[in-house]
């Protein structure tokens, strides 16, 4: 017997890796705690617990504190919610931030290898 999920056709065209973090999500309102759940290049999962009112066309800015310094920055909007969490569509906003990314990808995907 088919689900809806099997009948999905997988649209994603850059690996996801599992990572729990603590970000924040921006709007031009304000800011959420979220807290990471999946990552790639091209977008996130988090888990909201707070009401978080942004549209679908409104611009989110993530926050990503794995290092309390520098902290990855994704720019995008939401695509999907479904309870508490919230599929953003999101690219790290820079050369730096691009770079940052990659290397978090480089650290998981050897702790997994090794």
């Amino acid at each position: 017997m088919r689900t809806p999920m099997s009948i999905h056709k997988e649209r994603r065209n850059f690996p996801r890796i599992q990572l729990r973090a603590n970000a924040e999500l921006e709007t031009a309102a304000g800011r959420w705690p979220v807290q990471l759940v999946d990552l790639s290049f091209s977008g996130a999962l988090v888990a909201c617990s707070l009401p978080f009112p942004p549209s679908r066309s409104e611009t989110v800015t993530l926050h990503i504190n794995l290092n309390q310094d520098h902290p990855i920055l994704m720019r995008g909007h939401l695509v999907h919610s479904n309870g508490s969490y919230l599929g953003l569509e999101c690219s790290p906003t820079g050369v730096d931030q691009r770079a940052s990314l990659r290397k978090l990808f480089s650290h998981k995907n050897n702790a997994t290898l090794g």
